[in-house]
């Protein structure tokens, strides 16, 4: 699920065990003083990743999801009463909505 999360320029991708590349990521937010996390939906991925557990974690879903705060989102986009988009606010539409390519 994982496999293309994180990509280092100049380092070869290793495959294995989970708490092998579990540490190396670890190691490596660490290294840049990273203290908080952002994810797309924190529920989902913070109960597979809870090696991560010492970091902050915030949700960007409801921001991306809500067109109050995301300009991306069409004015004509269909909205519950309380402004979040009906559908479309999966990671792979909002990608979409700002210019990226999703395979």
């Amino acid at each position: 699920m994982f496999s293309q999360a994180l990509l280092i320029k100049g380092q070869k991708p290793e495959r294995g065990k989970k708490f092998i590349p579990i540490e190396q990521v670890i190691n490596f937010l660490k290294s840049h003083n990273v203290k908080s996390v952002f994810t797309y939906n924190t529920s989902s991925d913070s109960r597979c990743l809870p090696e991560l557990c010492e970091f902050e974690w915030y949700d960007i879903l409801r921001m991306a999801a809500y067109r109050l705060y995301n300009p991306a989102i069409a004015p004509n986009a269909k909205r519950c009463g309380t402004s979040r988009v009906k559908s479309g606010y999966r990671v792979g539409d909002m990608m979409v909505m700002f210019g990226e390519n999703v395979l």
